[in-house]
């Protein structure tokens, strides 16, 4: 085929233009909504959810800017902090809420924290809290999954990552914070009736429970038992199955929790045993 030919063939047969890649990722000193100003990465979850450490542009204030495409997960968030937990204890308060006109993604900002869970593992001598230790942040755990689940909510996303402690060097350093509600759900109807008609969120495969595992709906006793498997970890530094997520499922069910908890307080495995035991509509 000649030159001009091969040009009208073209011209005739236009490419069509590149697929545009969604992405919530944005780039430090960028930024959003012309309020705040990108600091530092906190958190690249995947293509479509990513947080991180930001400022007000004109207050100066710092945040934790949660930037997602799934626009109406960002506004469940929001309403979850702001109408289940606004006013209780250990959780963070909403500061802002956008949705972008052209881009089609949402924002939401909240009280800057400190390191998550995850990270104090990371950071801690052998990855391995000790037992005081572990306790005192457990009751802490514990209570702020009482207290939302007394609100109606189940978290369904319970893990290191989604537990903060304050601020170093503030008044609330030691406090234990429960965070993100995109997996988050109802799970009394205004009837006062179990839901069993909400979608699930996708929760980690490391940290629900056997129940979900199976396919069963979310409720209260979920959300304990991966506070359990979060107990573990904090003593062991990691979990049996932890870094092999295509075997989770069958290694969560087949070993034994006497296994699981070796070493441990019986205690641990009790409580284990005893959240399996529960049914849906257990406290």
């Amino acid at each position: 085929m000649s030159f001009s030919a091969s040009v009208a063939n073209n011209r005739n047969h236009p490419h069509p233009p590149p697929k545009r890649v969604i992405t919530a990722r944005k780039q430090v000193g960028e930024r959003i909504g012309n309020k705040y100003e990108i600091k530092e990465v906190i958190n690249l979850r995947d293509s479509t959810v990513s947080i991180y450490a930001a400022i007000d542009i004109r207050t100066r204030e710092e945040v934790a800017l949660k930037i997602s495409y799934k626009v109406r997960k960002i506004y469940q968030e929001a309403r979850f902090y702001k109408y289940s937990v606004g006013d209780l204890d250990g959780f963070p308060r909403v500061k802002w809420l956008w949705k972008a006109d052209r881009d089609a993604f949402g924002a939401i900002a909240i009280e800057r924290l400190g390191p998550s869970l995850d990270t104090v593992i990371e950071q801690t001598k052998g990855r391995k809290c000790s037992l005081r230790t572990t306790l005192l942040v457990m009751d802490q755990v514990i209570s702020r999954i009482q207290a939302l689940h007394d609100r109606r909510v189940v978290h369904c996303g319970i893990k290191p990552d989604n537990f903060c402690i304050g601020p170093p060097g503030s008044r609330n350093k030691g406090k234990v914070y429960l965070i993100d509600f995109d997996a988050g759900k109802t799970y009394i109807s205004k009837f006062g009736n179990h839901r069993l008609d909400s979608a699930d969120g996708a929760a980690n495969v490391c940290w629900r429970s056997l129940a979900v595992e199976e396919g069963l709906e979310s409720s209260r006793r979920d959300d304990m038992e991966s506070a359990g498997y979060l107990a573990i970890c904090l003593l062991k530094g990691t979990l049996l199955w932890l870094f092999d997520s295509a075997n989770a499922e069958w290694k969560k069910r087949d070993i034994p929790l006497e296994r699981l908890c070796k070493g441990l307080p019986e205690e641990f495995m009790i409580y284990l045993a005893y959240c399996r035991s529960l049914d849906f509509t257990a406290a």
